[in-house]
């Protein structure tokens, strides 16, 4: 799969583009101040991440594999921390020049993603790529999840977010983290869906690394 989506010899990576869903109904400015919060974690301003044109945002991922799941995590974490979602598209590709800045590189990665925000419409997420097989099967499965996702609400995005924090951990050891009782966890998890889109994300990062 992975010689399907980049060719030998090409540096693969993808790129996360993506923006808040109804930021004019958003008061105030602060949400950028916790998108760059979220986003400082995943490496240098402006080398591996950039925030632009006032709601939108592009993460870089270097190891494609993981792309899909890190866009999760990250819907995750800014819904279930601030009550703010967002649309994002994971582009699969090549780097044809890297400057060392978002803004300034280019490659199939940073077309895929950029063309898939043109297109996501209404969607949380979507991915392109150079293989259309591998496009439509990721649409379906991402169509299914997100759709589980719509029904989230910011309390169970932040548990979510922090099973995936702790991957490890039971969910007695979670339920100490958050201060909750034990069933809470259980419930939320359920309902969340967590074991079928981490399922899903395991999938994608075996198919992403096979060769």
């Amino acid at each position: 799969m992975q010689d399907q989506l980049v060719q030998q010899g090409e540096k693969g990576i993808a790129v996360i583009t993506g923006d808040i869903i109804h930021s004019t109904q958003i008061q105030g400015n602060e949400w950028v101040n916790n998108l760059q919060l979220v986003l400082e974690k995943e490496g240098q301003q402006e080398r591996d991440w950039t925030i632009f044109g006032g709601d939108a945002f592009q993460l870089k991922v270097t190891n494609p594999a993981y792309a899909i799941s890190r866009a999760i995590f990250l819907y995750a974490e800014m819904y279930g921390k601030y009550d703010i979602q967002l649309r994002q598209a994971v582009g699969i590709g090549k780097v044809e020049h890297d400057s060392g800045k978002l803004a300034t590189s280019n490659g199939t990665a940073f077309r895929y993603s950029g063309r898939g925000m043109d297109n996501i419409g209404k969607k949380k997420l979507i991915v392109m790529s150079e293989s259309v097989g591998f496009d439509r099967l990721a649409g379906t499965m991402l169509a299914l999840a997100t759709k589980i996702m719509d029904d989230w609400t910011s309390r169970m995005a932040y548990i979510f977010y922090t099973k995936m924090s702790h991957p490890n951990k039971t969910q007695k050891e979670l339920a100490k983290i958050l201060k909750v009782r034990q069933s809470v966890i259980s419930e939320s998890l359920s309902r969340s869906g967590f074991k079928e889109i981490y399922g899903m994300m395991h999938y994608f990062e075996q198919e992403l690394t096979s060769k």
